[in-house]
């Protein structure tokens, strides 16, 4: 989060410098880009946290924000 918000100042600062005409407006964009691309990869380092948790504990069946096992009932499973 702290890339987003990194470039999030940056582009503020960038808009405000457009705005007194010390930059380009390519200057502008470059900086506009770099913060769309860092909440993109903010959001995909974020789903990569979640899909791995996950897989951990698919794979330790843990459930380590409860700190319990995880289990499961297979005669539930294979009913029907």
């Amino acid at each position: 989060m702290q890339a987003d918000s990194i470039a999030k100042l940056s582009f503020d600062i960038a808009n405000e410098r457009f705005r007194n005409g010390t930059i380009t407006v390519i200057e502008l964009n470059s900086a506009q880009n770099d913060m769309t691309s860092a909440a993109s990869r903010y959001i995909a380092d974020l789903g990569n946290y979640w899909k791995n948790y996950y897989n951990i504990r698919k794979l330790s069946l843990y459930d380590y924000l409860t700190d319990k096992g995880v289990s499961v009932n297979f005669d539930l499973l294979t009913e029907n």
